[in-house]
């Protein structure tokens, strides 16, 4: 995409110079190109069970891309337990009560497909691109993870699967219990400093850190390996109290100045900038 804004960039430039210079007053009559966005057909209604669903043809390609959006985000972790959503992106994103751990990558790999999941401020996403005919198996995929997450009843940790569990590969039909680290399982209290949870992980090659609850052993959080990288890497990063990523927005002037600023604030952005400039 990069790319292709160059070109566009370079094409621009190239007009510019080979225009000629115009006499005074023929300013006025110079006619101005005008870019307007393809238009786009697609199709919008809402399920019974509240689901918005938009459905975009596409006859050129054999493929097909579902995405699913949850309006759940890192807004909504309970106080003291920053990357709650983050966790369950990743706890859903791989395993639910009839699909195994890690089945969904087999599901779209194995037939020349891809998929990936997302975690931010106020949504999290699941997506794939199949060839058209596993539509249907994707769309399971994602009824599974609305309809039966895996949740233990006392939420409390008894291992931990990563992929360094399954490098050699684990038959679909077989149970987490069999792959999972257990004995030995590193983990750390509520209240961990992120330079703590990067030594502990440092100590003992670990690239995810499990937060457990001292007292009744549940599972209160995740520190990864991605954490550690992004303090690394922006260290002058504007966060919150609770480390979450300062979020801003701008919004015109217009009759509908008003109502886009009352739909940031409900989703929890943190600065709301007036751009008077038009």
């Amino acid at each position: 995409m990069f790319g292709r804004l160059m070109v566009l960039g370079a094409a621009v430039s190239g007009f510019g110079m080979a225009s000629p210079l115009l006499a005074d007053g023929a300013e006025e009559n110079r006619i101005v190109p005008v870019i307007a966005a393809p238009r786009i057909d697609y199709t919008l209604w809402k399920l019974a069970n509240g689901l918005t669903v938009i459905a975009l043809p596409d006859d050129t390609t054999a493929d097909v891309t579902t995405s699913l959006w949850y309006k759940v985000g890192s807004k909504h972790d309970p106080e003291g337990r920053a990357g709650f959503s983050h966790l369950f992106e990743h706890i859903l994103s791989r395993k639910t009560m009839n699909m195994p751990y890690n089945m969904i990558n087999r599901l779209t790999e194995d037939v020349g497909g891809q998929r990936n999941a997302s975690n931010w401020i106020d949504r999290t996403n699941y997506y794939e691109t199949v060839p058209a005919q596993y539509l249907e198996t994707m769309l399971w995929t994602h009824r599974e993870r609305m309809a039966f997450p895996v949740v233990d009843g006392d939420g409390r940790v008894v291992g931990i699967v990563t992929n360094r569990d399954l490098r050699l590969g684990a038959p679909l039909e077989s149970l987490v219990r069999e792959h999972m680290t257990s004995d030995g399982l590193i983990t750390a209290g509520p209240g961990t400093s992120l330079e703590d949870a990067r030594d502990l992980m440092q100590a003992h090659r670990v690239e995810k850190l499990p937060i457990v609850d001292p007292a009744g052993g549940r599972l209160v959080g995740m520190f990864t390996f991605k954490d550690i990288e992004k303090v690394r890497r922006y260290p002058r990063s504007a966060k919150d109290a609770r480390g979450r990523l300062l979020c801003g927005a701008a919004i015109g002037v217009g009759p509908d100045g008003e109502e886009r600023a009352a739909a940031l604030v409900e989703a929890g952005v943190d600065l709301i900038a007036i751009d008077s400039a038009h």
